[in-house]
């Protein structure tokens, strides 16, 4: 999807991205940062979800509004709102999700900043897997569904 000049992220080829950094014989770096790709398209595909609730049609028509709200979801209430999704009465399939979202964000985050980390090839492909099947996971939910989850997990409680 074309947006001024530049394109939206897809999650699938952040998929493809990082299998190809494992492709042959992958250094430590190109492991470290499948991982972090493999993070980088779940919490992509859940800000296309965000953004094409609140604002349709295309990108394109109104970018500049839809631009801060695909960026409206920040990385770090993410896992708070996603440990508590089970006291929330989601279906079991969008608790699963939230769960894999926040060990996958550890993940990332152990991989892009902790040096002292051993990340295999093993662990690299074990979170590219984990995340397109989680991306599928929710992609088979019901619409509404979807909706009510991506917007509880995105919009932030008001503090009283």
């Amino acid at each position: 999807m074309t947006l001024g000049g530049g394109c939206v992220i897809d999650p699938g080829e952040l998929i493809a991205s990082s299998r190809k950094l494992l492709d042959g014989k992958p250094s430590e770096a190109d492991m470290r940062r499948a991982v972090s790709a493999a993070y980088c398209a779940l919490f992509h595909h859940r800000s296309m979800h965000f953004s094409a609730i609140l604002i349709r049609p295309a990108p394109t028509a109104f970018t500049r509004a839809w631009l801060p709200v695909y960026r409206y979801p920040d990385h770090g209430p993410a896992k708070q709102r996603c440990m508590e999704t089970a006291k929330h009465g989601f279906p079991v399939a969008f608790v699963r999700y939230a769960l894999i979202f926040a060990d996958l964000q550890q993940r990332r985050i152990d991989a892009d900043y902790n040096p002292v980390l051993a990340v295999t090839q093993q662990d690299a492909e074990a979170a590219i897997s984990t995340s397109e099947q989680t991306m599928a996971l929710f992609d088979a939910e019901r619409p509404d569904h979807q909706r009510a989850f991506v917007l509880f997990l995105c919009l932030r409680p008001k503090s009283r």
